[in-house]
């Protein structure tokens, strides 16, 4: 069976869509980096019905050509989806139903045309204002079928233009013109409103429902610009916003971290970022030398994690660094002794996190052994204004401060490293001059951090 996500909320009801489409996967309304999160989930297709715009931020463009690219169906109608699947359909995105159609012509411009506010997930979603698509469309009718003229069907789309988006409906438009409108309010009530927009997601999941999914489109793959690569890195080591029926145990148990112990995500999720930036770096050094990483110091204290693809590949240029597994517990431990420091002051006792602190100490010895292997640069003017916003955040007010702060914990040769390190990772942060990895059909940030929550 096709594992098809549909990003749902206001237009229709679940209900009426699962009968429709009844093994469709129902997500949330589309909002920016869900597209990429949800492509960790391995489907054959994305339907994009509804979406967040004010609330939330918007679903970008590259988020859906991320999509295309892997290979991944992606069609939209409706709301968010018939607005993104009009400007995308060049790029291989495809659109259904009218409202599709009438903004890829050029009939419809505005993107408040389906704007609704709506109530919260656990109100159904149920929709609080009318599309203007519905109110032009409804109108329309109502012209043809002689219960307006067509003056007014002209003053009563400009009326519920003008209006703010959360309070226009067709009553409401009447209401600022001086005709008697009865005879229209009957109209509608007796079944003549159009609700296009239900009909449009309606027709898209009865098209998905008896079609498999199409070949992507040919083109050259999209340009990955500082924008988008930090998204992907954002939407690669964050759990899903609620924890749907149909996740797979393990993005169940971050969500539900999230939600129960944002201490413990929050430490996590620095984890899988900081592993990410230092995989970045590790893909960029030339491999002259494969070394066995499943004996010494990382097998004995990452046990299972020594398989993933991004630790060997992070392990393999620290052996081939270092060399020497003495060497290797040496370089670590004032990394060790900064973490633990680090942490304690952010989160108090680290009792229960001591594999955490060790593996998140590895990785920045990591970063500071690739980022010189790979000669970066970094500018002096960058290495003090990075100390002066960690000194910040630490509440540190003067390098004496600072000093009196590490002693005991770290030598002055050993803090100057540890802020040179700090300052590279917030650069590279920043300023993601290597091409990023992008999310195909596993990706493996994600699962290490999700494997990481069962110790």
């Amino acid at each position: 069976m096709q594992k098809i996500i549909v990003f749902l909320g206001p237009t229709l009801s679940l209900e009426q869509a699962r009968a429709i489409l009844p093994h469709g996967l129902y997500h949330a309304p589309a909002e920016c980096g869900d597209i990429l999160r949800v492509m960790r989930l391995n489907p054959e297709g994305i339907v994009i019905i509804d979406g967040y715009y004010e609330q939330r931020a918007a679903l970008w463009h590259k988020e859906i050509l991320c999509a295309l690219d892997a290979g991944i169906w992606v069609i939209g109608a409706s709301s968010m989806g018939a607005l993104r699947a009009s400007e995308l359909t060049h790029f291989g995105m495809m659109g259904v139903g009218r409202i599709y159609e009438d903004f890829f012509h050029g009939r419809l411009t505005d993107d408040d045309e389906v704007a609704v506010i709506h109530a919260p997930r656990e109100m159904g979603f149920a929709p609080l204002n009318e599309a203007m698509v519905n109110i032009r469309y409804t109108l329309a009718n109502a012209m043809h079928a002689g219960i307006i003229t067509p003056a007014q069907q002209i003053s009563l789309i400009a009326a519920a233009k003008n209006m703010p988006y959360p309070y226009r409906s067709i009553r409401n438009a009447c209401q600022t013109l001086t005709d008697d409108f009865s005879t229209l309010f009957a109209w509608v009530a007796s079944g003549h409103y159009l609700d296009q927009k239900a009909l449009d997601a309606q027709h898209v999941l009865e098209y998905v429902s008896t079609q498999s999914p199409l070949a992507p489109t040919t083109r050259e793959p999209m340009e990955k610009t500082i924008f988008i690569r930090n998204l992907l890195a954002y939407a690669n080591t964050t759990a899903f916003n609620e924890g749907y029926d149909y996740l797979p145990e393990n993005e169940k148990m971050l969500t539900q971290l999230q939600v129960d112990h944002p201490h413990r995500y929050a430490m996590h999720q620095k984890l899988a970022n900081l592993l990410a930036i230092v995989y970045e770096l590790a893909i960029n050094v030339p491999a002259d030398e494969t070394v066995d990483t499943s004996a010494g110091l990382f097998a004995d204290e990452l046990g299972h994690y020594v398989h993933d693809p991004y630790l060997l590949t992070i392990y393999q240029w620290i052996h081939h660094s270092l060399k020497d597994q003495k060497e290797i517990a040496l370089q670590v431990e004032p990394f060790i002794r900064w973490t633990h420091l680090l942490f304690r002051k952010a989160y108090g006792s680290l009792e229960g996190f001591q594999h955490f602190v060790f593996q998140y100490a590895v990785l920045w010895l990591c970063l500071d052994v690739l980022s010189t292997r790979l000669e970066l640069c970094i500018h002096e003017d960058d290495v003090q204004t990075k100390t002066t916003l960690f000194m910040q955040a630490q509440e540190i007010d003067s390098m004496e401060s600072l000093e009196a702060f590490v002693a005991g914990v770290l030598t002055l040769d050993e803090l100057n490293t540890m802020l040179l390190t700090l300052a590279y990772l917030q650069v590279l942060f920043e300023d993601r001059s290597y091409d990023f990895l992008l999310p195909k059909k596993e990706v493996t940030v994600i699962n290490w951090l999700q494997r990481s929550l069962k110790n």
